[in-house]
């Protein structure tokens, strides 16, 4: 009759060890809400930048079928470079979404501190990458960041679990490289390949 009791018991600990104040919960709940916020912005705009990819594309097929090659050359000079765009957008994106992810699961089950490192590491690199692409984007997550550092001091101090700053980073360069292959992926199969008398300005 005792064991129920004892288990019972375990799992109170457990929750008590892994809580946190009620301001840290309402800030990583104002973190996510600014997150979604960016992954769908960029969601949106990876869409937009397709559809303009594709007309271009078909701007440069018209252009090669009057035998206007020089136009039809800056025509496809432009697709690659919004394929590349598009790539990074997308990319963050889907990391940006892994993340959120990752993010609201910890937090149901409180034990945020063991996601806040990789999060970080990973909003960061992303800041980086987005830039010189969207700095709109880039400027709320350098926001998100400077909340998430915060909560990762603040989790020192409240919570028996450190923060393993090489584990976050393999974590958080896992998840950008899964994300980086699954982008190019995607992109690829969206977008057509240029016609073949203008492949060799994709490896430019």
């Amino acid at each position: 009759m005792r064991l129920p009791f004892f288990r019972k018991k375990k799992e109170k600990e457990i929750v008590v060890k892994n809580e946190y104040p009620s301001s840290s919960r309402e800030r990583v709940l104002e973190a996510l809400t600014l997150l979604k916020l960016q992954e769908s912005k960029l969601e949106n705009k990876y869409r937009q930048l397709i559809q303009r990819s594709k007309d271009l594309f078909q701007a440069c097929v018209e252009a090669l079928k009057d035998g206007d090659k020089p136009r039809a050359t800056v025509y496809a000079n432009e697709v690659v470079q919004l394929k590349r765009v598009s790539q990074v957008i997308l990319q963050s994106q889907l990391a940006l979404k892994r993340t959120i992810l990752r993010l609201e699961i910890a937090q149901e089950f409180r034990d945020v501190v063991n996601v806040l490192g990789p999060t970080v590491n990973i909003i960061r690199s992303l800041e980086g990458s987005l830039k010189g692409v969207l700095p709109e984007v880039a400027y709320d997550l350098q926001k998100v960041n400077d909340m998430l550092d915060q909560l990762v001091i603040e989790a020192g101090a409240v919570s028996p679990v450190s923060v393993d700053t090489s584990t976050s980073s393999r974590e958080a360069e896992k998840i950008l490289k899964e994300a980086a292959e699954l982008a190019a992926q995607k992109t690829k199969e969206m977008l057509p390949e240029l016609p073949e008398e203008l492949k060799g300005l994709e490896s430019r």
